[in-house]
């Protein structure tokens, strides 16, 4: 540990001992205060935004940031606080539910200074399910474990006055497969919330923000799902090569190996292929006509004026 580090651990464990001095101890304000100006002081020397803390992407701007599991690793570590996980297990079906309690023990008195609890379970939405890999694979799947899950469109995501709702393929996972992950992430929330309440840093941080999926959080706090990522201008035109014109270089040629494989991927089927030829009147895939490719991509994935036609 470098000098200015050694200085700040010094430092907040000072700090610590003041609060935790006994148990009838009423804990001096300015030592309070001072434990904060610490955890800060770690904050701007050794944590990096990104990797210790940051923002999630669609959280209101004027919430704090969420502290990560390196970031509290830091500042279990700065504090001299020891991690003392128990774990509860609790099986229903197959699927399991960790819980988890971090007794936070205070490495030179040995004082416990917190405890924090943590759940995850392989039965929440994202352990739960997964997308189908293929058609086929959704089509040879039981009933009881495959599902078609629609998301609603959200007023106001990425600046758009409406979004349509669209749907996904999904099919279940196996519950062992994800056990160790989901073990981790009980450990990981359960060690957050001891940083955060064992260290009253709950003000400068919040938690387990990061744990949620993009699609449950937008700016307004509102569940929401995204729309499929794609590339603006031309997102679904190739990068035209560097030197002598091929026969397909206008935007009125006929599509190329890779687009055609798009659509059809995109298709998903031949019944929804030989929709998409009939709508736009084109008698094989492979006679496309490339400046209808976008359009046509984003008529099979439910949006644009093709969507209604």
């Amino acid at each position: 540990m470098s000098t200015t580090n050694t200085a700040l651990a010094s430092s907040g464990n000072a700090q610590l001992a003041a609060v935790t001095g006994g148990a009838t101890a009423v804990a001096d304000p300015t030592a309070v205060i001072a434990q904060v100006k610490a955890v800060q002081k770690i904050m701007a020397a050794v944590m990096k935004e990104g990797t210790h803390y940051g923002k999630i992407p669609g959280t209101p701007t004027d919430a704090p940031p969420s502290l990560f599991k390196p970031g509290s690793e830091v500042l279990l570590s700065a504090f001299k606080i020891a991690v003392e996980p128990q774990v509860t297990v609790t099986r229903d079906g197959n699927h399991i539910t960790y819980e988890v309690h971090c007794i936070g023990r205070h490495i030179a008195t040995g004082l416990v200074i917190g405890i924090g609890v943590g759940e995850a379970s392989t039965a929440e939405d994202k352990y739960a399910w997964r997308a189908a890999v293929c058609q086929e694979e959704f089509d040879e799947t039981p009933d009881d474990r495959r599902r078609v899950k629609w998301n609603k469109g959200k007023r106001g995501w990425n600046g758009a006055p409406d979004k349509p709702a669209w749907s996904v393929q999904q099919v279940r996972t196996n519950p062992a497969d994800l056990a160790n992950t989901v073990l981790k992430i009980a450990k990981k929330r359960a060690q957050i919330d001891l940083c955060l309440t064992g260290l009253a840093v709950s003000d400068i941080f919040t938690q387990d923000l990061e744990d949620l999926p993009a699609e449950y959080i937008d700016e307004t706090g509102e569940v929401h799902q995204p729309e499929p990522k794609v590339k603006a201008n031309n997102r679904y035109q190739e990068r035209q090569k560097t030197g002598a014109p091929s026969e397909n270089s206008t935007a009125s040629g006929a599509i190329s190996e890779g687009q055609v494989r798009l659509l059809k991927a995109r298709a998903g089927g031949d019944a929804k292929l030989a929709e998409l030829l009939t709508k736009y009147s084109v008698d094989a895939v492979e006679n496309f006509p490339k400046a209808k490719v976008n359009e046509a991509l984003d008529w099979l994935a439910g949006k644009g004026e093709k969507a209604n036609g």
